[in-house]
């Protein structure tokens, strides 16, 4: 027998071993991208509507509305949570952290509201930690990431919504100057963090998602709400230099 025959055999029968030995494989991998698609991923995309909607109602001072979805967002979360025993681990562990730091970020958005305008203060208010919400500390850390860079967004929203119109009891000021310590304690909390775990820390593997990327975020979020404070500053400059003239 030729070695170009001999090795030929070989190469089948290496690739017919394999076979026998994962012939479960094509309906393992079936079920679970069924369960991926069809299951997880349309789960995760309604938590991460939820979490978005919440943050569009308060925006608009619906406290109500905003609280309601985010009771649809813990509902999403705990059924996608469900559904993620039929995927292997690393991506089961994956998805449940990105449902984990919306649902943060939703939730901490409905407590800090109130502290926001300046209906109740911090003290007044319980803040969820990870076991409350069922998440891990690393998507936890994540959602307050994203929260710093949408509470930004936010007051921005009632300043220019609510506040101008008069349809809030909190002044112009006042709210920069909350925004901007809210922010600032933020990143005070993170930086505790910056030399000693980041890598473990990292909530996902995907570009811009690990714990330096959401730590550049926070440090962006507070510099964003000191500028709105200026620009609140000089508005208020300027309306009273023409209060003068």
């Amino acid at each position: 027998m030729s070695r170009d025959k001999v090795l030929e055999d070989l190469e089948k029968e290496v690739a017919e071993a394999l076979t026998a030995a994962s012939e479960d494989f094509p309906r393992i991998f079936e079920d679970q991208r069924r369960a991926y698609g069809k299951q997880c991923l349309g789960k995760l995309r309604l938590v991460t509507r939820s979490s978005h909607r919440v943050f569009r109602y308060l925006g608009k001072g619906d406290v109500v509305e905003a609280q309601e979805e985010f009771a649809y967002c813990q509902r999403y979360y705990g059924e996608l949570i469900a559904s993620l025993e039929a995927l292997p681990q690393l991506i089961a562990a994956e998805i449940a952290n990105d449902a984990g730091q919306e649902l943060t970020e939703a939730a901490m958005g409905i407590v800090f509201y109130p502290v926001l305008v300046g209906e109740k203060e911090l003290s007044e208010v319980a803040l969820p930690s990870c076991k409350d919400l069922n998440t891990t500390p690393q998507a936890w850390l994540a959602g307050v990431a994203d929260f710093s860079s949408e509470i930004s967004k936010l007051a921005e929203q009632i300043r220019a919504r609510l506040v101008r119109r008069g349809l809030a009891k909190i002044s112009e000021r006042s709210l920069g100057d909350r925004l901007l310590a809210i922010t600032d304690g933020i990143q005070k909390y993170f930086d505790r963090y910056d030399e000693s775990y980041p890598k473990i820390l990292n909530a996902s593997n995907r570009r811009f998602q690990g714990y330096h990327a959401k730590e550049r975020l926070v440090g962006g979020s507070a510099a964003w709400a000191a500028k709105m404070l200026n620009d609140i500053n000089d508005d208020e400059s300027l309306y009273n230099k023409e209060i003068e003239e």
